[in-house]
C-alpha cells in the first residue's frame, strides 16, 4: 500500500513539472521562432533551428536579427535604415532581448549605429550602440501592444538582437544567462577572460603561454629584460596616414573590485619614443600614463568596483620619424570584493632574484642585457655579449668580445642622434670598471664625450681621446636599478664612435679581477709591424677621406699579401708592405672628414679637462692624465684646417725598439706652377714618433731625400704612432716600410 501510495506521488510530481514545463514554455516565446516578420528591409532573421549563428559583441547566438547599417553617421544624411516588424497580435506583456554590434570588426572603435524599437509606433527604447560595446540586454513592457518594430534609423555600425523573448502578461521574466562564464576569486585577464573586442592588424597582440584559439604568435613579452608570459603587447608608432592607435575590450560585468597589472616598455631599439597608456572603467579615464623607451617596470592597481566594461587604450606621442614605441600591460589580474593579497603601486622590480642570485664580481653583458639602446646603427651590430670570440670589435689595437657601441650621428630628419644603453641592475651592485676608447675601424676621428648615469644622476663624465690609447674608469654606482652608458650627439657630419668594453659589476669595493683575458698574437724576438698588427688601428690621411675626391684611403695600406697592390715609387720600384703618410691643406670646396673638429686634447682643452679633474669632480678613478712631452702639444688639425697624418700601431707591449724605412713616393707641386712657371719646393717636414703619447722620435723629411733608415726606442708600449706634422703646404707623399719591432733595446751607435 505505502509503495503504491509513493508510486502515486512520484506520478503527480512528474505531472506538475511537465505542466509547469508547458506553462513555461507558453510564458516566454521566442519571437524568430515562433513568428514571420510582416515587414523586413536589409535585415537577417535567425531562427534556432537554422543551425545558423552570428555574433553579438563577439558572442554567437543561434536566434535573433541583425541589422545592417546603410553607412550614415549619426548626423549625416543616408537612404533608408534597417527596419523589421513583427505583429505579435497583442498576447505579450513583457519583451526582453540582448543588443550589440553584430560582428564589430574593431578597425575603428569609433564606429556607432542608432538602434530603436517601437510598440505600436510608440518609440520604448532608444540607444547608439558602439562598435566596441559589451552585450546588454533590456526588458521592456508591451501590454497591449500589437506591432513591434526594431529599426536602424542611422549609424555606421550593423547592430545584432538576439534571445529575443514575448513574456505572457504576469510571468515573472528572468534574464538570458551570460554567453561569458566568468571563473570565481581572482582572475587573470587574457588567459581566464579574454578580451572580446581588441584592435589587430599590428596595434594590439594578447599575450598568453598556453594554447588559444584566436592567439597564434605572441607567447611572451620582455620589459627591462624580464620575461612575462600574459598580458597585453601595444604599438604605438608614427604614421604618414591615419593613427596607430589599440585597444582591448574585456567585460567584467560588475564582478570586481581591484585591478592590477605590471606596465612598461618593451625592450627596445630607441626610435626616441613613447605613446599613451589609457585606462577606462566603463568609457572613464581611471588611469594615464606616459610611457616612454627607457622606463623601468611599474606596478599599478586600481578601483574598478562595479564596472561593467574594462578598456586598455594604445596612442602615439612623439619619436624619430618613422619610430615607434612598443609596450606590454603585463599580469593583469581582477579581484572580487574581500581579496587582501593585492600588490602596491610604484615601481617593480622584477630582476631583483635573478641579479641577486649573481657573483659579486661578475661581468655585466654577459649576465644582463640592456634593456633599451639608441644609436644610429642597429643594436644587432653594437651590443657584444660574450658568446664567441670570434664576433667582436676593435679599439686601440685589442679585440672585445663584450661590450657596447655607442653610435652618434645626423639623419635626414634629425641632426643630433645622441646614442645610449640602459641596463636594470636591479639595486645590487655598488661600482663598475670597463674600458673605453675609439673605434680602429672608423674614419671619423674626433674627441668626444662619455657619460655615465646611475639613477637618473650623472656619475661619469670625460672626454674619450681619439687618438689616445684605451682608457680604465671604475665608477660608483651606488646600488642604483638604472645604469646608463651614454654618447651626446654633436653637429658633425660624421661622428666618432666610442666602445664601452670589458664591464664589471661590483657589489662592495672594487678588487682585482681576471674576468677579461684578451689573447695577443705570437710576439717573437723579432717582427715584422704590419704582420704582427695586420694594419694601423688607428689612420688618417685628410686628403684621403675627403667626400669631394675619389680617392680611398686604403689605398694608403699595403698588407704585402698580393703582388697586385703596392706604391709604385718615383724611382720605379715597388713597394709591397707599409704605409703612406701626407699632410693636407684642403681647398675651400674640400669637405674632410675632420675639417671641424679640433681634437680638444691636442689644442691644450683636453688637458684642462684631464681624467684627473673628472676625479676631483666626481670621486671616480681614472687613468692619468697627460704627460710632459705627449702629443698634447701637436694639433692634427692645425690652424687654416691644416692636416697632420697619422698612423697608430698596437706592438702589445712586449718591444723595445722599432726600425723603419722612409722613402719619397711623389714630390709636392705647387698648383700655381702651371700657371707662373715657377717651381715651388715644398719645405721639410716633420716625422714625429709617439710611444704611448710620449715622443721618442723627431725626424726631418723631404722631398729629395734618398730612403732612409731610422730606430726609436717604443719602451713596451701598446700605442705606437706615427705623426707627419703639416706645415704651410700640402707635403708630398711619403712611405713607410721595413717596419720592424724588437724586444732588444735600440743600437744607437
Amino acid at each position: 500500500m505505502n509503495h503504491f501510495m509513493n508510486i502515486h506521488s512520484m506520478k503527480n510530481i512528474y505531472l506538475w513539472l511537465i505542466v509547469c514545463l508547458c506553462c513555461s514554455l507558453q510564458a516566454q516565446t521566442l519571437l524568430t521562432d515562433a513568428y514571420k516578420p510582416s515587414n523586413n528591409y536589409n535585415c537577417k532573421i535567425y531562427t534556432s533551428n537554422a543551425g545558423l549563428s552570428f555574433k553579438v559583441s563577439s558572442f554567437a547566438y543561434k536566434n535573433g536579427i541583425a541589422l545592417k547599417s546603410n553607412n550614415a553617421g549619426l548626423i549625416s544624411s543616408g537612404g533608408p535604415g534597417a527596419t523589421v516588424t513583427y505583429n505579435v497580435k497583442k498576447a505579450y506583456g513583457k519583451i526582453s532581448f540582448i543588443i550589440g554590434p553584430e560582428s564589430p570588426n574593431s578597425a575603428n572603435d569609433k564606429y556607432s549605429g542608432i538602434l530603436t524599437v517601437t510598440a505600436d509606433g510608440k518609440r520604448i527604447l532608444d540607444e547608439v550602440i558602439h562598435d566596441h560595446d559589451a552585450p546588454r540586454e533590456f526588458i521592456l513592457d508591451i501590454t497591449g501592444a500589437d506591432e513591434i518594430c526594431f529599426n536602424l534609423p542611422r549609424g555606421e555600425q550593423n547592430v545584432a538582437v538576439a534571445n529575443i523573448k514575448l513574456w505572457k502578461p504576469g510571468v515573472k521574466v528572468t534574464r538570458s544567462a551570460t554567453p561569458q562564464i566568468m571563473p570565481s576569486g581572482k582572475v587573470k585577464l587574457v588567459e581566464q577572460i579574454f578580451p572580446y573586442y581588441i584592435r589587430h592588424s599590428g596595434y594590439v597582440w594578447p599575450i598568453t603561454a598556453i594554447d588559444h584559439p584566436i592567439i597564434t604568435e605572441k607567447k611572451s613579452i620582455s620589459i627591462n629584460r624580464t620575461t612575462f608570459y600574459s598580458g597585453l603587447q601595444f604599438l604605438a608608432s608614427q604614421q604618414l596616414l591615419g593613427k596607430a592607435d589599440g585597444w582591448a575590450y574585456f567585460w567584467l560585468m560588475k564582478k570586481y573590485d581591484k585591478l592590477s597589472f605590471i606596465v612598461g616598455p618593451a625592450d627596445n631599439q630607441s626610435s626616441n619614443a613613447n605613446g599613451w597608456l589609457t585606462v577606462k572603467a566603463d568609457g572613464k579615464i581611471i588611469y594615464e600614463k606616459q610611457i616612454r623607451q627607457t622606463d623601468l617596470a611599474e606596478q599599478v592597481v586600481l578601483d574598478i568596483k562595479g564596472v561593467n566594461v574594462l578598456s586598455f587604450y594604445s596612442s602615439y606621442s612623439n619619436s624619430d620619424f618613422l619610430g615607434g614605441l612598443t609596450f606590454g600591460v603585463a599580469d593583469i589580474y581582477a579581484y572580487p570584493a574581500g581579496y587582501t593579497d593585492i600588490p602596491q603601486n610604484g615601481l617593480v622590480n622584477p630582476a631583483k632574484d635573478k641579479i641577486s642570485a649573481l657573483p659579486d664580481v661578475c661581468k655585466l653583458l654577459s649576465n644582463i642585457k640592456p634593456f633599451s639602446v639608441r644609436g644610429v646603427n642597429s643594436s644587432d651590430n653594437t651590443l657584444f655579449t660574450g658568446e664567441s670570440d670570434h664576433y667582436t670589435f676593435s679599439m686601440g689595437g685589442y679585440k672585445y668580445n663584450e661590450g657596447i657601441i655607442l653610435t652618434t650621428g645626423n639623419t635626414l630628419f634629425d641632426d643630433n642622434i645622441s646614442s645610449y644603453a640602459a641596463f636594470d641592475l636591479a639595486g645590487e651592485y655598488d661600482y663598475i670598471s670597463f674600458t673605453a676608447g675609439s673605434l680602429s675601424n672608423r674614419h671619423a676621428l674626433n674627441d668626444d664625450t662619455i657619460r655615465v648615469y646611475a639613477d637618473g644622476h650623472m656619475v661619469l663624465n670625460t672626454i674619450i681621446r681619439a687618438t689616445a690609447p684605451n682608457q680604465q674608469f671604475t665608477v660608483p654606482i651606488y646600488r642604483c636599478r638604472e645604469l646608463k652608458f651614454v654618447k651626446p650627439g654633436n653637429s658633425q657630419s660624421r661622428q666618432v664612435y666610442f666602445g664601452i668594453a670589458d664591464i664589471v659589476l661590483y657589489r662592495g669595493e672594487p678588487v682585482a679581477n681576471n674576468l677579461f683575458i684578451h689573447p695577443t698574437p705570437p710576439c717573437p724576438d723579432v717582427a715584422d709591424l704590419m704582420d704582427l698588427c695586420e694594419k694601423p688601428y688607428f689612420f688618417y690621411v685628410g686628403r684621403y677621406v675627403s667626400t669631394l675626391n675619389n680617392f680611398n684611403i686604403e689605398d694608403c695600406i699595403k698588407h704585402g699579401d698580393t703582388q697586385q697592390q703596392y706604391f709604385s715609387m718615383k724611382d720605379g720600384s715597388k713597394i709591397y708592405k707599409g704605409i703612406m703618410l701626407e699632410t693636407n691643406v684642403p681647398s675651400a670646396l674640400e669637405n674632410v672628414t675632420v675639417s671641424n673638429a679640433l681634437f680638444l686634447f691636442l689644442t691644450g682643452a683636453g688637458a684642462a679637462i684631464s681624467s684627473n679633474a673628472v676625479s676631483a669632480v666626481t670621486g671616480i678613478t681614472a687613468g692619468a692624465g697627460p704627460i710632459a712631452g705627449t702629443m698634447a702639444a701637436i694639433p692634427l688639425i692645425g690652424k687654416g684646417n691644416r692636416q697632420s697624418a697619422a698612423a697608430a700601431f698596437n706592438p702589445y707591449g712586449a718591444y723595445e725598439c722599432c726600425t723603419f724605412t722612409v722613402a719619397n713616393k711623389s714630390e709636392y707641386i705647387d698648383p700655381r706652377s702651371n700657371i707662373t712657371g715657377m717651381t715651388t719646393q715644398a719645405p721639410p717636414v716633420k716625422l714625429k714618433v709617439y710611444a704611448d703619447q710620449k715622443q721618442v722620435g723627431e725626424f726631418l723629411l723631404h722631398d729629395k731625400m734618398s730612403p732612409t733608415t731610422f730606430s726609436v726606442p717604443i719602451h713596451k708600449c701598446t700605442q705606437l704612432m706615427f705623426w707627419l706634422e703639416c706645415g704651410n703646404y700640402r707635403s708630398g707623399q711619403y712611405v713607410l716600410y721595413d717596419m720592424t719591432v724588437s724586444k732588444t733595446a735600440c743600437d744607437h751607435k
